[in-house]
């Protein structure tokens, strides 16, 4: 009976040295890791840790809606949508500059067609007169100012044809179709100059009329051969 009793207690012993000792043990182990990532480089460690952002980066960049989508796809899109922009952007540039022609050519044509019934009616007052100079001084003027005229003319029509082309080789095909119709009307009504010119112009002032009107074709004329 001493015996076995003796015997538990020996094993009871032996048994809590070894749960004592394997305790020491786990302790030490986990010490010396603790141990080890102290001593590495501050910098060694630093890497490791920008490692983790990165790949914590990646995974939240993987996680976002539409992250797979093709970016230049996106931008090819853009790239059209503003190139539509720009070729809009031309063609009411364009309208504009035809408008700015049009009503050009009218005012030319207007200037033209009352300065004729103008000096048309000097020249039937110099015939009542009988003023042989005068007569030859406006027949003279009325060839200058046909002359001043159709130069005017070529020259801007010169410009729309510049822009109508323009207008044709943009990609916009809404405009290609308004380049033809956008061309002056012929057909417009005219106001009646001559009787205009007949109650403005007399006997009396028939001279000074003359000589202003010899001074505005002179100053146009010379204007039309500069370069």
């Amino acid at each position: 009976m001493k015996k076995l009793v003796f015997s538990l207690i020996v094993a009871v012993v032996l048994v809590w040295n070894g749960n004592t000792v394997f305790a020491k043990g786990g302790g030490q182990g986990s010490g010396a890791g603790a141990s080890e990532k102290k001593d590495k480089p501050v910098k060694e460690r630093e890497r490791e840790k920008g490692n983790e952002d990165k790949q914590k980066g990646k995974e939240k960049e993987k996680e976002k809606p539409g992250a797979g989508r093709d970016a230049n796809d996106s931008k090819g899109k853009s790239g059209k949508e503003q190139d539509k922009e720009k070729d809009s952007a031309k063609g009411a540039e364009h309208q504009q500059q035809l408008k700015a022609i049009e009503q050009q050519m009218e005012h030319e044509e207007t200037k033209h067609l009352e300065r004729v019934a103008r000096l048309e009616r000097m020249k039937e007052l110099a015939g009542e007169e009988k003023k042989t100079d005068m007569t030859g001084r406006v027949d003279k003027l009325m060839e200058k100012e046909k002359g001043r005229y159709e130069h005017k003319q070529q020259k801007i029509e010169e410009k729309r044809q510049k822009i109508v082309q323009s207008i044709k080789e943009t990609p916009s095909g809404a405009d290609k179709g308004k380049a033809e119709a956008d061309k002056p009307s012929k057909g417009k009504e005219k106001t009646d100059y001559k009787a205009k010119a007949g109650k403005e112009i007399t006997k009396k002032n028939i001279d000074k009329e003359l000589a202003k009107t010899e001074k505005e074709i002179e100053q146009e004329t010379a204007e039309k051969k500069q370069p």
